[in-house]
């Protein structure tokens, strides 16, 4: 075979290679069945947090007065009135010390009436010049000493007696008893813990806002509240709203108080708070997409929209918060534009594609 037969040869093959593969590139691609929705506006202050229901009122019960507990009446769970007693302790050691300041008491008075026999005496001797002025003034003082001394005995016996209160536990509202930290026979300590209860007539949602949305809420602001538990939706309002984040992680405490209600409602049980709140500019809306029909390439974020002559475009976008259901996007994408959120076969830039209702 000669240099023109090979020349001949070679020639014919690739023009029937290129002629295949233009006719493959030609050959109409099958369209991919889609779902298709659009864009929504949202106000970017829009966001959830979790939170805790707990009782408006909240009170753990103390003591001032060290002493064996007595006596618990009460259980938990148990309703109380106002007023009620719930806790005795025993005051034995309290009326000992009684004893004790009367019998100084009596002494003092007795001390105090004698010195104040020998002062009304000088006094009337000096007067007759029949003593002098140095022996009024030691009279003097020492009958103000026995006055201090009496005085002070007494003072003492009153603060003894007002401790005798605090040996009765008192409810100190209506509500119900939720937790009990000490057992009849233990001591009680000042300042430690021995009963709880709440009021259940009203309750409220604790929660933790984000430094990124601090600047949405206000007090008065209305949200709404999932009882997770209950599966029931209720209304709030932004009661109290701390100024401050150094203490809480970086996040601002807020309490949310709840509407009288017939629901159910029990301290501790979990709770989604959504905030619906403006923007900082009036009016201003966010762009917000399903998160799921996200594409990303590196660093790169993107969504599948539609062409005119219905293939899928790849469309880069910048997006700012997201969740596990909904992402912001800043840029890239026009409200109410239609994005693809779903396919049947795999998208790539410039596949034709049909919309299924």
């Amino acid at each position: 075979m000669n240099i023109k037969t090979i020349t001949y040869v070679l020639s014919t093959t690739l023009l029937l290679s290129c002629t295949s593969q233009n006719k493959s590139n030609n050959s109409p691609a099958v369209s991919i069945p889609v779902t298709v929705t659009k864009a929504q506006t949202a106000s970017s202050g829009s966001f959830s947090t979790t939170g805790k229901v707990q009782a408006s009122q909240h009170t753990k019960l103390s003591t001032r007065v060290m002493g064996n507990i007595q006596r618990i009446y009460v259980a938990v769970g148990d309703v109380v009135k106002k007023g009620q007693v719930l806790l005795q302790i025993d005051a034995t050691d309290l009326q000992a010390k009684v004893g004790q300041i009367d019998a100084q008491i009596s002494r003092a008075q007795s001390h105090y009436t004698n010195v104040k026999r020998d002062y009304e005496r000088f006094q009337k001797l000096y007067s007759q010049k029949s003593a002098s002025q140095k022996e009024l003034d030691n009279i003097s003082t020492q009958y103000q000493i026995a006055i201090d001394q009496l005085n002070t005995a007494k003072q003492q016996k009153r603060e003894i007696l007002a401790q005798f209160k605090y040996t009765t536990l008192r409810a100190p509202y209506a509500g119900t008893v939720v937790s009990k930290f000490v057992n009849s026979g233990d001591i009680a300590h000042p300042g430690t813990p021995l009963l709880s209860i709440e009021n259940t007539d009203r309750f409220e949602v604790t929660t933790n806002i984000p430094e990124q949305y601090i600047a949405f809420v206000k007090k008065g602001t209305t949200v709404s509240i999932a009882i997770n538990a209950l599966n029931q939706q209720l209304t709030g309002t932004v009661e109290k709203l701390s100024s401050s984040s150094n203490h809480n992680g970086g996040q601002y405490a807020a309490t949310i108080a709840l509407p009288k209600t017939n629901t159910s409602l029990y301290s501790g049980m979990n709770a989604t708070v959504s905030f619906e709140a403006l923007d900082r500019q009036e009016n201003q809306k966010s762009i917000w997409i399903q998160t799921a029909a996200l594409v990303r390439q590196g660093q790169l974020t993107g969504i599948y929209t539609l062409s005119q002559s219905n293939t899928a475009i790849l469309r880069w976008i910048r997006i700012g918060k997201s969740s596990h259901t909904k992402t912001e996007v800043l840029s890239g994408l026009n409200t109410e534009e239609q994005y693809i959120t779903n396919s049947q076969g795999k998208l790539y830039n410039g596949v034709p594609v049909r919309i299924q209702n």
